[in-house]
């Protein structure tokens, strides 16, 4: 499962897939001493906070890619008018 919660300000979700947690005896023991809210949903909402989690991680990485991208135009003008201010001293000698 690897490491859900790395800080106080963390959370997260995991789903157990495995029908036998709702029709075997074993599965309610289990249920029991899992020490978090337990809720059992459809496969249709899963599919579909799924899709929505995706389309999220598909904004993020949009907003994520026109801020590189600022960053690196910003870069850029700042090395045009380094070499600029360099060549108008280098001529003013």
């Amino acid at each position: 499962m690897g490491r859900l919660i790395r800080g106080e300000q963390d959370h997260g979700q995991f789903v157990i897939l495995d029908p036998r947690l709702w029709t075997k005896n074993y599965g309610d023991a289990f249920l029991q001493i899992i020490p978090v809210k337990i809720e059992k949903i459809s496969k249709k909402r899963i599919e579909k906070e799924v899709k929505r989690r995706i389309v999220m991680i598909q904004d993020d990485t949009k907003q994520t890619i026109k801020f590189v991208t600022w960053v690196i135009s910003l870069i850029i003008i700042a090395f045009f008018v380094s070499i600029a201010i360099f060549l108008l001293c280098w001529f003013k000698k």
